[in-house]
């Protein structure tokens, strides 16, 4: 597993250690599948990157699964409103197309 070194609050190194190691490096942190790098803080529970939570790909992955779920119906509401216009388009060429060439 991949833990962080810490110093002041900031991630020094990243070492691989078993958990039954972990005692042998008391200043080292769990990540877990958390992508830590070095120059990352740590607040003592989670790590971060220019002010910014650092999370697992999956956790980033789920995120934005909920965003996008969030911005669907808008989305769906959009592309509705754009067919009805195209619609609207198409009835008024078809109406200055009978004017034009007489029915």
């Amino acid at each position: 597993m991949n833990y962080a070194v810490m110093e002041d609050g900031v991630v020094t190194n990243i070492i691989v250690l078993y958990p039954s190691n972990a005692k042998d490096f008391p200043g080292a942190v769990p990540c877990g599948d958390v992508p830590v790098g070095i120059g990352d803080t740590w607040d003592g529970q989670d790590f971060y990157r220019d002010g910014e939570k650092v999370v697992s790909p999956l956790t980033a992955a789920w995120q934005e699964v909920q965003t996008m779920q969030e911005e669907l119906p808008m989305l769906k509401a959009q592309i509705q409103a754009i067919s009805d216009r195209n619609d609207f388009i198409e009835d008024c060429m078809a109406e200055m197309a009978a004017v034009v060439y007489g029915e």
